[in-house]
């Protein structure tokens, strides 16, 4: 992991010489090391609000079954609240189809760490980005990434200027001996959620110092994947319903969340 952040240097470098031309939605790519030293070079769909910015951005990462770059997904609303938003393919690049249900994935949350922090590297170097403004949002194991891309330990390897300024995750796997938080942290989680348990997160509040803020809320009745249209209604033994209501409410506490630390 270490070495796989240490080379957002040079990441950043490169990339600060090869801006992306203005324009409202392109597919791009640029460069991750993993810990091994193995680097990949990973997908991502760019998508840019109007106006000339410099906008605050969102990076966005997705569960374990991958992204499709070509389907027009959340990242709409993002582009209406005023933010570019780059939504990363972490397993496409590495010729991997899912991690769902893999104990020993390739891809863990871990290797993912790196690929959102190349991702915020990326975003940093464009002109139309305020790269003081950079947070991100997870989806599920996204999720997991997301609050573990803001931990102490990884905040101790990176330049602060380097780091996420808020992190919202979706129905992470929360851990009640995660690191202390180095940024603010939004979770939301349905009551019902048997795939990432919400009794993990509210351990997790309870037990880890977060000096810059530890929001949790967790939704009455709902499910794994309820902000998700197609949750096919149960997947691995687990329920997953989409449920429009609690998606409004989840959206508007993140929209406010996301205004409040980054707008």
């Amino acid at each position: 992991m270490k070495s796989a952040l240490l080379c957002l240097a040079v990441v950043c470098a490169v990339l600060a010489s090869a801006p992306v031309a203005r324009a409202e939605s392109s597919i791009v790519s640029f460069p991750v090391t993993d810990a091994s030293g193995t680097t990949v070079t990973l997908d991502a769909k760019l998508n840019l609000p109007d106006g000339d910015g410099p906008f605050p951005a969102v990076v966005m990462l997705h569960g374990c079954n991958g992204t499709d770059l070509s389907w027009e997904w959340e990242e709409g609303f993002l582009e209406r609240w005023g933010y570019v938003s780059l939504r990363i393919d972490s397993l496409g690049p590495r010729g991997i189809e899912t991690v769902c249900g893999s104990a020993d994935a390739a891809v863990t949350s871990d290797v993912r760490v790196g690929d959102a922090l190349a991702g915020r590297a990326f975003l940093a170097a464009q002109p139309f980005v305020d790269a003081a403004r950079i947070g991100v949002v997870g989806w599920s194991d996204g999720g997991t990434t997301a609050l573990k891309s803001i931990a102490g330990d990884i905040v101790d390897q990176v330049a602060p200027n380097d780091m996420f300024e808020v992190a919202v995750a979706f129905y992470p796997r929360c851990q009640s001996d995660a690191p202390d938080l180095d940024a603010p942290l939004l979770v939301l989680v349905g009551s019902e959620d048997t795939a990432t348990a919400p009794v993990l997160c509210e351990a997790m509040k309870q037990e880890i110092r977060a000096d810059h803020g530890f929001d949790l809320v967790v939704f009455p009745g709902a499910t794994h994947a309820f902000d998700w249209e197609g949750a096919p209604g149960t997947y691995q033994g687990h329920q997953m319903r989409y449920d429009p209501d609690v998606t409004a409410i989840a959206y508007m506490r993140m929209r406010a969340f996301l205004s409040q630390h980054l707008q």
